[in-house]
């Protein structure tokens, strides 16, 4: 093995002297490619649709005509049909494919991690190659904070305003951003990468005169409840966000959609993927009228976080789970000298896309070297180069792809025959003060069938703490959360809510267990149960009760019979009937568990360790840029 240590690393003649690349010195120094005129190196613009399916793409063949503008750059590029995403969470799923690390990785519990300094974005690695790099995106949570400019010249995300629509922003702000960005930028003769992430398609939907108004659906609809779960309430025709607490907090919170609620939500949803195409054109077309863009010569990569249940297994505007509505995503490679019109139905990751538009940009670089970098390419990426699968290379082909559930309890595979969804009981250890609710679950779990579907969440609750007794009134009023608690007694927040006192029964509605799917993903974990009554008759906040001066009440929910699930996507490729249970498939599952229990094993930057990288190996993956 040929060692290369960061000293070396930063000297300009080290190829030549170590590794015999020659005079112009090694590939990846700075000093190097600075000199190098642009024309090699192909310039990349990559678009991130959030929340948007694989099917409701015009080029995978959607009817409607979602995609005008994509479908003409899939006709000259490659379109990947088996596509799949590593997390139906935004923040888990872009750190991946920007990083091609999975989420356990990095160490990703919940929402709102960061990516760990040591995963290298894609921006980093191409910056390191002589790019220069802008980004924008349009949410909150894909943030410099979280990580998500790290390698960016040029890098703006939406700043936090209001709850939940105060953190995004629509697309065209967006563009406009980063074109504003880019003009003050000075011109410089080098390659350049562009990162363009669109919310648009994810609820809750905003008009675009034109857009979400283009898509109308005929016909007599059941305007009956359909017992479809949403993540928001239909009000005047506006999807209202669940984490919209004044609403939901004077009594409204039914998320029970119906059938002309998901039809109107499904044609709202497919204007919103056509605005994202407009507004990709949008960028495009400023980046070709300043000579930035040039399909024959340029690349263009876009892809989906993760996808949307619109109406299917009873959930309508949701992206939990593994279902293949959630994880299916679309995928496509365009230009830079890529076959045209082709399609792969070999199973991929977006894991995939950094190494493959790395392999592009090395190409033309000195092939001596590559033999040695691979092998820690293998070692820190969980991504395959594409280029040889489009070349047709099935040997490249993958025989499972890896979602993570990012609920710490669930993972799933994807063979191109089956689909597995394994979930882990989080913790052992006992639930306390279960005594407090024993007249109402005598087992000390809350069972699913216990909750009231036509109402959902929003049950009676009577609290029963030793002296809880006020009188009603305008002043007083009932503060409650609700969160999962971890092994380490960590508490992540479900719900909170305050609602007037009206004595010692109340509503709540918590979204983040409401339906069958929601409800396992929450099984695993404890929950803690906190109540506030308070005074304002003095204008502050006086407590009259807090339950943790009684001991805060926890509880759990019992798993149902679909906690995990097997499907044979080739006899039922909706997902309906879940064969775990059936002996049959015991064999199946336990291979399919040993495969993730494979992946799992190999965290490569667990807490920001790479545990499985030995110390001369990981010095070399330092000079290398990869650590």
């Amino acid at each position: 093995m040929v060692k290369v240590t960061r000293r070396n690393f930063l000297k300009a003649g080290i190829a030549a002297g170590a590794v015999g690349l020659g005079a112009a010195g090694y590939k990846y120094a700075p000093e190097i490619l600075s000199e190098r005129n642009r024309s090699n190196k192909p310039n990349i613009v990559f678009v991130t649709l959030d929340t948007t399916r694989y099917d409701r793409m015009g080029f995978n063949g959607y009817g409607r005509d979602t995609t005008p503008n994509l479908d003409k750059y899939a006709e000259n590029g490659v379109v990947f049909h088996r596509n799949y995403s590593q997390a139906p969470y935004t923040p888990f799923s872009t750190a991946s494919f920007l990083t091609s690390q999975y989420p356990p990785d990095m160490g990703f519990d919940y929402m709102w991690s960061s990516v760990p300094s040591s995963a290298l974005t894609i921006a980093e690695m191409l910056k390191t190659r002589g790019y220069a790099t802008h980004g924008a995106t349009s949410t909150k949570i894909l943030d410099a904070t979280h990580g998500f400019s790290r390698g960016f010249d040029s890098f703006s995300s939406p700043e936090l305003t209001l709850p939940f629509l105060g953190t995004v922003r629509i697309g065209e702000k967006t563009v406009d951003t980063l074109i504003a960005n880019l003009e003050k930028q000075p011109r410089e003769d080098k390659p350049h990468f562009f990162w363009l992430h669109l919310y648009d398609p994810h609820g809750v939907y905003l008009p675009h005169k034109g857009f979400t108004d283009r898509f109308k659906t005929n016909g007599n609809f059941d305007d009956k409840d359909m017992k479809v779960w949403s993540l928001f309430a239909l009000d005047n025709k506006k999807l209202r966000s669940a984490y919209d607490l004044d609403y939901y907090s004077v009594g409204h919170g039914e998320n029970i959609l119906t059938e002309k609620e998901v039809v109107d939500a499904n044609d709202q949803y497919d204007g919103e993927i056509l605005y994202a195409d407009h507004q990709t054109e949008r960028l495009l077309n400023y980046l070709s009228e300043r000579e930035l863009f040039d399909l024959n010569r340029d690349l263009l990569v876009v892809n989906a976080d993760h996808g949307e249940l619109m109406g299917e297994h009873l959930y309508c505007t949701s992206h939990h789970g593994s279902y293949q509505e959630v994880k299916h995503t679309p995928l496509l490679f365009a230009g830079a000298g890529l076959s045209k019109g082709k399609t792969i139905y070999n199973l991929t990751e977006n894991v995939d896309i950094l190494p493959t538009i790395l392999e592009i940009v090395d190409s033309n670089s000195n092939k001596e070297f590559d033999s040695i970098e691979a092998k820690y390419r293998s070692l820190i990426w969980r991504g395959r180069n594409l280029l040889r699968l489009i070349g047709g290379d099935i040997s490249e082909s993958k025989e499972v792809v890896f979602t993570d559930l990012v609920d710490g309890t669930g993972y799933s595979l994807n063979t191109k025959d089956f689909s597995i969804t394994s979930r882990r009981l989080a913790s052992d250890k006992p639930h306390k003060d279960l005594e407090r609710i024993a007249g109402y679950f005598p087992q000390g779990a809350i069972k699913f069938s216990d909750f009231d579907l036509e109402k959902g969440i929003n049950l009676m609750w009577t609290l029963k703490w030793p002296g809880l007794n006020f009188e009603d009134s305008p002043d007083v009023f009932t503060k409650v959360s609700v969160s999962k608690v971890g092994d380490d007694d960590s508490e992540f927040l479900l719900f909170n809510s305050e609602v007037p006192y009206k004595g010692n029964s109340f509503k709540f509605f918590c979204p983040q267990i409401m339906g069958e799917d929601k409800w396992n993903e929450t099984a695993p974990y404890a929950l803690r149960w906190k109540v506030q009554i308070v005074s304002r008759k003095n204008g502050n906040d006086d407590v009259l009760f807090d339950s943790k001066e009684d001991g805060n009440l926890e509880f759990r929910l019992e798993p149902t019979e679909n906690f995990s699930k097997l499907f044979d996507l080739n006899n039922d490729p909706k997902e309906d009937n879940n064969l775990w249970d059936n002996p049959s498939y015991s064999g199946r599952i336990s291979e399919l568990d040993k495969k993730i229990d494979l992946i799992l094993a190999k965290r490569m930057h667990r807490k920001g360790k790479a545990s499985d990288i030995n110390d001369e190996d990981r010095a070399t993956l330092k000079a290398l840029g990869y650590l």
